[in-house]
């Protein structure tokens, strides 16, 4: 039934579109200050529904050619034979060419039914220029990608995938696809980047490109806030920023563990540019990749646990399934019971993200660590003492790097991005004790007074009581624990509070 409704109709041919094209841009210059029509400006221009307005520019799906009339007399255009053709005729002889060695095998796929039907919408029903697939390591976002190629491969003249992990400058990108959509035709490359993105744009207006960028975030910088490029790398924002901006009938999907900072502003549920938050695997799908390991036999109350613990995210849960089998025989039981959630590959892949933060962000992290639990905005405010950038723009900043997750105006950390952030503060925090180089010790309340009980009492536990445990082990004894200590705090008798920070008390909890 589907294939008899797509072989109905008609669609524009490479005249009829052009002669759209140049009129839609007369009409963004005269009356749209040059910002290019929006979906919901089509609407109201045209009066048609958006899937038919999709159909139209797409010209994939066949339409009445009452609905082209329609159109074209909205934008004072008259519809002649030679600006429309049959569907059927027009792809008889069409090819699809594939340039996508770099895609991974997805032959063994796990879930994302839901995200491939919203991706299914956006790119074949909507159109969309542009789309940001963002979330942690390991979540899935460069399966999904392909998955998704795989899956509409055929709903393109052109398919092609390009891997940023190694960090290309975006003029080698822009080049090297100009060569690919040139069907071997010569081509006038130039070294200056906006005429490039020019010629790039025509072509993804005159074919219908399915384009890739995967690892995106190995463009931006270390230790700045998220989205920030390397120097020499800001190509790709205008790269960006005109794909989603201006009309083509191309789609570009990138994947990022941290969302462009350019794209915040052009992006919409109805807009032609938009982004999908990845999350976690249910049990379901978990249960498959432990199968797949040969792990299929334990209690439901497991699968949950693991589930809860990793969040899901379907790399962590193979790292773990080989755990299992290697230490624990296959018992997801006794895995669970041993405690420890992050380390070897796990931990590496944690730390890859989290080393990527700026300074500001760790302190945030490290807060919300201590507090064990989902916060509220208020339960931040100290972190706004002596800070040049408002809470705000570092808690934007850690949401775009997918490092914490927010539920009904709480912030706080997935367990096991919690576990490693706790370990990296409590091994800071003892370091500084032991040189006395104090920093985070005088920036972070070890124990927060106006926290409940039960709180208070999971933070002595998780960090309080390891950070006196290396300590013993270091000094040998209490007496010399509290001769240190009383030590660091002869440093700052005297001192007013703005310089003592929170060591005095901190110190106190160790007398305790």
């Amino acid at each position: 039934m589907t294939g008899q409704k797509r072989g109905r109709g008609v669609v524009l041919t490479s005249e009829g579109w052009d002669k759209l094209q140049k009129a839609l841009q007369e009409w963004e210059n005269k009356t749209n200050s040059d910002k290019p029509l929006t979906i919901e400006a089509l609407i109201e221009i045209t009066q048609l529904d958006p899937a038919t307005i999709s159909k139209v520019l797409r010209r994939e799906v066949g339409v009445d050619r009452r609905t082209l009339e329609r159109f074209y007399r909205s934008f004072n255009l008259e519809l002649d034979k030679h600006d429309y053709t049959k569907l059927n005729l027009r792809n008889k002889h069409k090819k699809h060419k594939h340039f996508c060695s770099e895609a991974p095998d997805v032959s063994i796929f796990y879930g994302r039914t839901e995200e491939l039907n919203i991706l299914q919408k956006w790119i074949i029903t909507d159109c969309c220029r542009l789309i940001t697939l963002v979330g942690i390591g390991g979540i899935g976002k460069t399966s999904l990608s392909a998955k998704l190629i795989q899956n509409f491969r055929d709903n393109f003249d052109f398919t092609i995938w390009f891997s940023l992990r190694n960090a290309p400058p975006p003029l080698e990108i822009i080049t090297n696809l100009l060569q690919v959509l040139s069907n071997g035709e010569e081509i006038d490359l130039t070294k200056n980047i906006t005429l490039l993105i020019n010629k790039l744009l025509s072509s993804l207006q005159n074919q219908r490109c399915l384009l890739v960028f995967d690892n995106v975030d190995a463009v931006f910088c270390d230790s700045k806030i998220a989205g920030n490029y390397l120097e020499g790398y800001e190509g790709y924002s205008e790269l960006f920023q005109k794909l989603g901006e201006t009309q083509h009938q191309s789609c570009l999907l990138i994947t990022s563990r941290e969302k462009p900072k350019e794209i915040a502003a052009i992006e919409g549920k109805e807009l032609p540019v938009r982004y999908l938050q990845m999350n976690g695997l249910g049990i379901p799908e978990v249960k498959e990749i432990f199968k797949a390991k040969g792990i299929n036999n334990t209690i439901d109350s497991d699968w949950e646990q693991l589930t809860i613990n990793y969040a899901g995210n379907p790399l962590y849960l193979k790292f773990i399934a080989t755990t299992v089998i290697e230490l624990f025989d296959g018992n997801i039981s006794d895995f669970i019971a041993q405690g420890s959630t992050v380390f070897g590959d796990v931990r590496n892949l944690i730390a890859q993200q989290f080393n990527r933060s700026s300074e500001l962000e760790k302190s945030l992290l490290y807060r919300l660590a201590i507090h064990q639990g989902a916060v509220v905005l208020k339960e931040l405010d100290d972190f706004n003492q002596n800070q040049s950038f408002h809470l705000l723009e570092i808690l934007e900043s850690l949401n775009r790097r997918s490092l914490i997750e927010k539920n009904n105006s709480k912030f706080s950390l997935q367990p096991v991005v919690m576990e490693y952030v706790t370990i990296n503060f409590i091994d800071k925090i003892y370091q500084e004790i032991i040189s006395g180089d104090i920093s985070l010790f005088k920036s972070h309340a070890l124990l927060k007074a106006t926290s409940p009980d039960y709180i208070q009492d999971i933070q002595k536990r998780l960090i309080i009581k390891p950070i006196i445990e290396r300590l013993e082990m270091f000094f040998g004894n209490n007496n010399q624990i509290e001769t240190h200590l009383i030590n660091i705090l002869d440093d700052f008798r005297g001192r007013t509070q703005y310089f003592t920070g929170y060591v005095i008390g901190n110190i106190r909890f160790f007398n305790t």
